[in-house]
């Protein structure tokens, strides 16, 4: 059994775990609990500084009439605009990031269609890492565990990936380890890195 621990562990669903304790056997999630004292430099559990999120899940080769791979803000005025059932997720690239208004990726969110994270020519944690950093630095308002949502249990739902993209018993997420996160802010920045601690 090994236990993985963080100031912070976002699950990928919902709001994160201070001081949270990831079981693990084989790489599969036992169980995920907040430490019973703040420090949980414990003995046989591993204590990483920052935050633990599931492996980033790269939504590129999503498919079906629901997905939606938005290109501009003109595009996204039309889509949102049109009288028809909408997208359940929009994947977002890194070409969107660069052409897409921090206003056009609000109004997206806003109408509750999921967003993902999707790069063609990369599966690279240190990529998708940038790609969360600029969905949160255009989504200031928007909480960071919903930015790591995006990047993980949304990504996984796409792809129908069951046992990944959330941090719970039964799952095999894969786990990664953020560090120069902003406590101050809840939220990563330009200093954040990235590491793999579990696949």
């Amino acid at each position: 059994m090994r236990k993985v621990a963080a100031h912070y562990v976002y699950c990928g669903d919902g709001q994160p775990v201070k001081f949270g304790i990831v079981s693990l056997d084989d790489n599969t999630v036992v169980s995920v609990s907040p430490s019973a004292e703040n420090l949980v430099e414990a003995a046989q559990t591993e204590f990483y500084p920052g935050v633990l999120i599931p492996a980033i899940v790269n939504a590129a080769a999503a498919t079906g009439s629901g997905v939606w791979f938005p290109k501009d803000d003109h595009e996204v005025g039309s889509v949102l605009t049109i009288e028809k059932e909408q997208p359940l997720l929009a994947v977002i690239t890194p070409e969107a990031l660069a052409h897409l208004s921090a206003e056009a990726l609000a109004s997206i969110y806003e109408n509750m269609i999921a967003l993902a994270i999707g790069h063609a020519s990369s599966n690279h944690p240190t990529l998708l890492l940038r790609m969360m950093v600029q969905l949160a630095e255009k989504l200031p308002d928007v909480p960071f565990h919903e930015i790591v949502k995006m990047a993980t249990t949304n990504g996984a739902a796409a792809l129908q990936q069951k046992q990944r993209g959330t941090i719970a018993a039964g799952y095999q997420p894969g786990i990664y380890h953020i560090s120069g996160f902003c406590f101050a802010r809840k939220t990563i920045d330009q200093h954040s890195t990235i590491e793999v601690i579990a696949s």
